[in-house]
């Protein structure tokens, strides 16, 4: 997707395994071009995940000289995961599939600059108004972002202060830019359709996408051009059919799940920080519903980033899900400006350190 002034892969691993001495590192070799489309990635990324699990993870028993037990429990493994980009999404996909509680399996994911909906440019507003509910506050305490809610019907929209999506803000930025995911998109994907599996776009595990799918009828939908939308409002062939985004339940009650802790880096003019910043605000979502006691209460209430529905719960919740913004792009596969490595690999690996140890 990106080809200019790449730092290696080789490298970024490399500089993962000085941060993580404790961790076995794989690499996973996954397919994904015009000759392997989806779904191939994402049955690579299980077929690794699943050799990892059989030929990798110790469950022994875990035992103590102080205090023998005829039936020690096992000792479960911590996995942790880590991409960008294109493979940001796929472990992003991997942590919110296989998270289950008692069982080996993943404990926390770091992502940077992830493309977690593939149904970009179908319905890209030039801004979008900021209102009271469901917004994201990034870790270092900037300011909200807001992101698709459902529409509550005795809920008038807030006139809050325009908000311009990074799509439309970054949507030629030279290391990231619109043709580069809609060409992307393009080579990846056979049909429309499969833009909208979860699998592939890990956001609409939690939502609905708000968008009809396009069909062969309609071809303007398909063209992810943020100047679309600025034409007149007569065209109505270049009018994505827009409905309501809501909110799905997951992890779905009775499967067993349980989110990781996740850390969603972005940079600040990346055209992607508008999806990183959802999923955290999602994920929090979710975990303030499933795993708190006035959660389940309120999990029809719009807004939910209200602090006086969750109390502690709340802050669970940005403590298991972190978004970081960065200067810049902050895409890993670029250097540093001055040519030094690409500082966010080490904070992702020394969180994944600090995440991962054992106590």
């Amino acid at each position: 997707m990106v080809t200019r002034g790449r730092v290696p892969d080789d490298q970024i691993v490399s500089l993962l395994s000085e941060y993580l001495p404790n961790s076995t590192i794989v690499r996973v070799n996954y397919r994904w071009d015009d000759q392997h489309r989806f779904p191939i990635a994402v049955h690579d990324t299980l077929a690794a995940y699943d050799w990892i699990l059989k030929n990798l993870i110790d469950v022994s028993p875990n035992t103590s000289d102080d205090e023998p037990s005829p039936a020690p429990a096992p000792r479960m493994p911590r996995i942790g995961l880590c991409g960008e980009l294109i493979g940001g999404g796929l472990a992003t996909m991997l942590a919110l599939t296989e998270c289950q509680a008692g069982k080996p399996s993943i404990t926390a994911a770091a992502v940077n600059s992830p493309v977690l909906d593939w149904t970009f440019g179908l319905d890209q507003s030039t801004s979008s108004s900021s209102s009271s509910g469901d917004a994201v506050t990034a870790a270092d305490g900037e300011q909200d972002l807001p992101i698709p809610t459902s529409t509550h019907p005795k809920k008038r929209p807030s006139k809050g202060r325009t908000h311009h999506s990074s799509w439309t803000q970054f949507s030629s930025n030279a290391r990231l830019s619109a043709k580069d995911l809609s060409r992307a998109r393009d080579m990846f994907f056979r049909t429309p359709d499969s833009y909208f599996d979860p699998f592939a776009s890990p956001v609409l595990f939690f939502r609905t996408a708000g968008v009809d799918l396009p069909t062969d009828e309609d071809p303007s939908l398909l063209v992810p051009d943020p100047t679309i939308q600025a034409t007149s409002t007569t065209n109505t062939t270049s009018k994505p059919h827009r409905r309501t985004t809501t909110h799905r339940r997951y992890p779905p009650t009775g499967m067993g799940l349980q989110l990781p802790s996740m850390r969603i880096s972005v940079g600040k003019e990346n055209i992607l920080l508008d999806q990183g910043a959802e999923l955290a605000s999602l994920m929090r979502r979710s975990i303030l519903i499933s795993e708190t006691q006035a959660g389940e209460k309120f999990a029809d209430h719009e807004n939910i980033a209200d602090p006086k529905l969750f109390d502690g719960g709340r802050n669970d919740g940005r403590e298991r899900v972190q978004l970081v913004r960065r200067e810049g792009t902050a895409l890993w596969c670029y250097p540093d400006e001055g040519g030094s490595t690409p500082s966010g690999v080490k904070e992702a690996g020394e969180w994944l350190e600090e995440v991962l140890r054992v106590t």
